[in-house]
């Protein structure tokens, strides 16, 4: 991976470069929001805040540029008030209609949800992304970014179906008290691990967001300042599915993680299963229920989840989410969590937005 820094350094200089020379299909979107989160039950010994405050804003942007907009480029940048770090930056190049091929950092292909959302709170219904598919910074368990290579191929059926295929290979996440991706500010602060996922989704309309699939994916955690460890390899095999029936929409996955963790003096195995059920209820036009359950094995036990302490193991949600004017909702999400040394629960309310 020694390379990467002077890859990741073209990446961005090609940020400030291509917006010059896009053929009239780029798209900038900012996406505002801010989050209050309340925590009423906690236990005085409790490391979680009360109350918190989060201002959040995604810029994204994409163009086509060169001969026929076959080049692409894609870049994402997300700024909180306690954090600031460019999620995608992504150069692509179109070979056909059906198969792109992108280098850069992009959303790892693992089930749906990471697939789908990205960082703009607007797009998805709930507040929060379930523990499975959390980012790295947020006490995930899995790599959410790659840095490197993104194939993509839709093969198209008749009556308008397709299976898409997904392929990455890339500098996956270190691990050091959480998963940490690589940082495209500083590529050179740690040596990060070679990751690969394959993703496979079946679409019978793929103008439409139904879908099912599998996925795999391998990676190697390089352990940083952690006496003890020295590294982690991760696989991870699992199944999602989005459907709508009506007004009724489900989302769900199931993974199995199996991990081998090594250190200066042996290493010992970890496997177990997460999960989660999502679904969503349109009441009137501007107005939808929706109620999350995430469960995983182990979790206060297993030998890799004790190594994030603050991975939700459990967690019930209900909500309502009112869309009003044009790009603009309000969310309230109630929570039952249990997380690996605590249970309590959450009171979230957040007012998000996309502006064109």
């Amino acid at each position: 991976m020694r390379h990467l820094p002077r890859f990741v350094s073209v990446l961005a200089l090609l940020a400030v470069v291509v917006p010059a020379y896009a053929d009239g299909t780029d798209d900038f979107l900012v996406f505002p929001g801010v989050i209050r989160t309340q925590r009423p039950n906690l236990d005085p010994t409790s490391t979680q805040a009360a109350l918190e405050f989060t201002p959040f804003a995604d810029f994204f942007y994409s163009a086509n540029f060169g001969a026929d907009g076959r080049f692409r480029f894609l870049a994402e940048d997300v700024i909180t008030s306690s954090t600031h770090e460019i999620q995608r930056l992504q150069l692509g190049w179109q070979l056909d209609p059906n198969l792109v091929v992108w280098l850069g950092r992009y959303h790892t292909p693992v089930g749906y949800w990471n697939t789908e959302y990205h960082h703009g709170q607007y797009l998805q219904t709930a507040i929060t992304r379930p523990a499975l598919v959390s980012f790295e910074g947020a006490n995930g368990i899995l790599p959410t970014h790659f840095t490197g290579l993104l194939v993509e191929y839709m093969n198209r059926l008749e009556a308008g179906g397709g299976i898409e295929y997904t392929l990455a290979v890339g500098a996956t996440a270190t691990i050091e008290g959480r998963l940490r991706p690589l940082d495209v500010f500083d590529p050179q602060r740690s040596d990060n691990g070679l990751g690969i996922a394959l993703r496979i989704a079946f679409q019978g309309d793929v103008l439409a967001d139904d879908q099912i699939g599998l996925f795999l994916g391998h990676s190697t955690f390089d352990a940083m300042g952690m006496p003890g460890l020295e590294s982690i390899e991760q696989l991870a095999v699992g199944a999602f599915a989005n459907r709508r029936f009506g007004e009724l929409r489900l989302i769900s996955e199931l993974v199995r993680f199996d991990n081998r963790i090594r250190g200066p003096s042996g290493g010992s195995s970890s496997a177990f299963h997460s999960l989660y059920l999502q679904g969503e209820y349109r009441l009137l036009h501007q107005l939808t229920a929706f109620g999350r359950a995430e469960w995983t094995e182990r979790a206060r036990t297993d030998p890799f989840l004790q190594l994030l302490p603050d991975f939700i193991g459990e967690r019930q949600i209900v909500g309502l989410r009112f869309d009003f004017k044009r790009w603009q909702a309000l969310t309230l999400e109630v929570a039952h969590r249990t997380n690996m040394s605590e249970v309590f629960d959450e009171v979230l309310v957040q007012w998000s937005a996309v502006i064109p």
